[in-house]
């Protein structure tokens, strides 16, 4: 399963409110928008098999698909602010197989 910390989950919150007001949406992670970028975050309706992530006020914040969320399974996305800028960022958890 994917885990999403709590200060990734504020950002999305805040990406999300800044692209819509309606509360079916969420962003939804995708994979493969081009070779250079693998991973991205599209505005999007909940699918059935999608794997929800919500927010800390119980709202739907982001959607994984079936694959994606299998891709991604034992993997952490957090959101850093450095001196070179902010970003979200992802880890595996535990070993790579």
């Amino acid at each position: 399963m994917l885990t999403v910390t709590g200060r990734a989950k504020a950002r999305l919150v805040q990406a999300l409110r800044q692209q819509t007001a309606d509360p079916e949406k969420a962003i939804r992670l995708v994979l493969a928008l081009s070779p250079s970028k693998p991973l991205g975050f599209i505005l999007d309706d909940q699918e059935e098999g999608d794997q929800v992530v919500n927010a800390e006020d119980g709202s739907k914040v982001l959607l994984l698909g079936p694959s994606v969320g299998a891709a991604l399974d034992n993997s952490l996305i957090d959101y850093c602010e450095t001196s070179m800028g902010a970003a979200f960022t992802l880890c595996k958890l535990g070993p790579v197989q």
